[in-house]
């Protein structure tokens, strides 16, 4: 217990006896004598039974009061599970990448893509690691616009909506304490992120806000803006360092291909003796460029309506290729069309 405790203590207990009337604390001092009470104070008659039964009871909510201090103080010293909204920000080269922890279920993930960067939009595969070395993994899942504010952060506002996208992430981050690093792997690359200090924070702010994208040479702008390399890593497959980063992913991870992109199509009045909603399963092949083949009605409640879902999928629907092994792989799906009136 240190010494800040132990004022802390002894405040409880100078507060708890100021409360206790004075005669109480006389009781206290009562002796026994033959078998009976000998009173220290004025000759005030008390009834020994009922003071002590209520000496007793303060004296154990005073007990209470100190122990309930005591451990609310150390669990402030505790760390505390992350929960709500938790917001780290990360920044590559010309990339610039805002994660934010929701819940241990979805991470949101801003991208903004200040020059002629890859498209993150490959980068399947996230493992956050926390200050005490433990990995947390998960993969994205969606693809979705990021236009509420409290999805976004101040770097992201200082551009255009068209300048960043937003990437929903599922897995295990059930952390006690911030990400230290963050890896992201595409087919044949692993990018390691590091986590910017509120005053780095500040500055990728003010650098964001003085890029020009009017340029012919978006580098440049980038470097006049004032960003170097130093903040982020990219390490391309086969390399040394690249194999210390695998580590983090598991290798027989198999992902299954995702709808970046899936309008909802409007049921035709022609259908009209259906349902509202009515659904139509589809089966289908992905390739590893994202490209759809193969695709058949598995059950449809009409033959037209199957054909129509096939065409709404083929022409408007776009999909992320399966990861396997972490690399893009072709792959089957089936998956489920939803018309409404």
């Amino acid at each position: 217990m240190n010494a800040r405790t132990t004022e802390s203590s002894k405040a409880t207990l100078r507060s708890l006896f100021s409360i206790i009337p004075p005669h109480f604390l006389m009781t206290l001092g009562r002796a026994r004598f033959n078998g009976h009470d000998a009173p220290v104070g004025p000759g005030v008659a008390y009834d020994v039974e009922s003071q002590g039964d209520m000496i007793r009871k303060l004296l154990v909510f005073g007990l209470l009061i100190l122990v309930g201090g005591l451990g609310f103080q150390d669990s402030l010293a505790q760390p505390k599970k992350i929960s709500g909204t938790r917001q780290y920000l990360y920044l590559s080269d010309q990339r610039i990448l805002t994660l934010e922890i929701v819940n241990s279920e979805k991470v949101i993930l801003n991208y903004i893509n200040l020059g002629q960067a890859y498209d993150l939009i490959e980068a399947t595969a996230v493992v956050l690691v926390d200050e005490l070395e433990r990995g947390y993994r998960g993969h994205v899942i969606a693809v979705e616009p990021v236009t509420d504010p409290a999805e976004r952060y101040r770097a992201s506002e200082l551009l255009p909506a068209k300048k960043f996208q937003g990437f929903t992430i599922l897995g295990d981050f059930v952390m006690e304490g911030p990400a230290k690093l963050a890896y992201f792997k595409t087919g044949g690359r692993v990018m390691e992120l590091e986590g910017l200090t509120a005053e780095d924070f500040e500055k990728v702010a003010q650098m964001v806000a003085a890029v020009d994208l009017t340029t012919d040479d978006p580098k440049f702008a980038l470097q006049r803006a004032g960003f170097r390399r130093g903040y982020g890593k990219m390490y391309f497959a086969g390399a040394p360092e690249a194999s210390e980063v695998e580590k983090w992913f598991t290798q027989a991870e198999v992902f299954a291909p995702i709808p970046v992109s899936r309008p909802a199509p409007k049921l035709p009045p022609k259908f009209s003796s259906l349902p509202d909603p009515v659904v139509v399963q589809l089966k289908l092949h992905v390739s590893k460029a994202g490209g759809l083949y193969q695709i058949e009605a598995a059950s449809s409640p009409d033959p037209a309506l199957g054909e129509l879902a096939i065409e709404t999928v083929r022409n408007s629907w776009r999909f992320l290729p399966a990861i396997s092994k972490g690399q893009v792989a072709d792959a089957s799906l089936t998956l489920r069309v939803t018309f409404k009136r």
